[in-house]
């Protein structure tokens, strides 16, 4: 564009649309990220509870959960894990919902109220 008060070619507007889209699309993978994130932390809270930790130690269970699943694991498989290995009762369906809900809670953490 030579001038703002010229009309854009078909090419200016094309690589405008582009950039508008793209600019879009990270913005929402940006936000995914960090409902997911977000998510696997609150999970990682309910399950500190329920292995007994409270404080520094449920939190600091709680940002190994988010690493486990930046690493390529599942907080469903993590938790399920953990706490076997303290002996408690795994109930698969308890934990899916509380992970559901935990997603639910990071949407309206990280999109607001209207995001549920």
């Amino acid at each position: 564009m030579s001038s703002p008060f010229s009309t854009p070619s078909g090419e200016e507007l094309f690589e405008d649309r582009k950039k508008a889209f793209e600019a879009k699309f990270r913005r929402e993978q940006e936000a995914v990220f960090r409902i997911n994130t977000r998510r696997d932390r609150l999970f990682g809270l309910v399950v500190a509870e329920t292995l007994g930790l409270a404080g520094d130690k449920a939190e600091l269970y709680a940002r190994a959960m988010v690493e486990a699943v930046i690493a390529g694991g599942t907080a469903l498989t993590k938790a399920g894990a953990d706490l076997r290995d303290k002996g408690l009762a795994v109930d698969e369906a308890v934990l899916r919902r509380q992970w559901v809900e935990a997603e639910a809670r990071a949407r309206i953490d990280i999109l607001g109220p209207d995001a549920a």
